[in-house]
């Protein structure tokens, strides 16, 4: 039962910083692609949430409801045994829900998935491995959320280095790699440490400051 708990709170853990990384970006470049390689963070809201909703519950929740099919054309991203797809360059173009749908879908899901798992119907070991899986295929699309949102943001040539309406959440991740940095430079006291640290710095406050 330990497992359980445990899985449940990685689950809600996962998931929640999925949120707190699209919340950074105002709505609207929310919505937007950049390019064709590119997908926006609507698209990866609800594709992180169709993968449970496809490869967990749909499979091992006897329970299951089917969602409106247009849920399952719009956030399969390549999985052909899966059922039709949109197309990777029109992410952007044709998702015909709106943020707030997505936001409900996911929710939906999350509530399944934390039903399922705390259920008393026995829970096949695949089922457990399956959400495992999912929640490190979420964690890969925060790395991509970020990349593909700053490359939109610099397409528009917003500023990704001022610190305009920083929330205080990305104060604090700074400021922690800040004190790194400095006990990096104070412990070792060499210029590679010093240099290799500083870049590291730099790339988590390119990567925190967007607007």
């Amino acid at each position: 039962m330990s497992d359980i708990n445990n899985l449940i709170s990685n689950y809600k853990r996962v998931r929640q910083k999925t949120i707190n990384i699209a919340n950074m970006f105002d709505q609207e470049d929310q919505l937007d692609q950049s390019m064709k390689d590119a997908s926006p963070i609507i698209w990866h809201l609800g594709h992180t949430s169709w993968f449970f909703d496809n490869f967990v519950l749909k499979a091992y929740d006897k329970d299951y409801k089917k969602v409106p099919e247009k849920y399952y054309f719009f956030f399969n991203s390549y999985y052909q045994l899966a059922g039709k797809m949109l197309s990777r360059n029109r992410r952007g173009s044709d998702i015909t829900l709106s943020l707030n749908e997505v936001s409900k879908y996911r929710n939906s899901i999350d509530d399944k998935i934390l039903t399922f798992l705390s259920s008393k119907q026995e829970i096949k070991n695949d089922a457990l491995k399956k959400i495992v899986l999912g929640l490190n295929h979420e964690q890969q699309h925060q790395e991509l959320m970020i990349m593909d949102t700053k490359n939109l943001l610099f397409k528009k040539k917003k500023n990704i280095f001022t610190m305009i309406h920083i929330k205080a959440y990305k104060l604090t991740f700074i400021s922690k790699y800040f004190r790194y940095f400095f006990r990096s430079c104070f412990i070792f006291r060499t210029h590679y440490v010093f240099s290799i640290t500083f870049f590291i710095f730099k790339i988590v406050f390119i990567t925190k400051i967007f607007k």
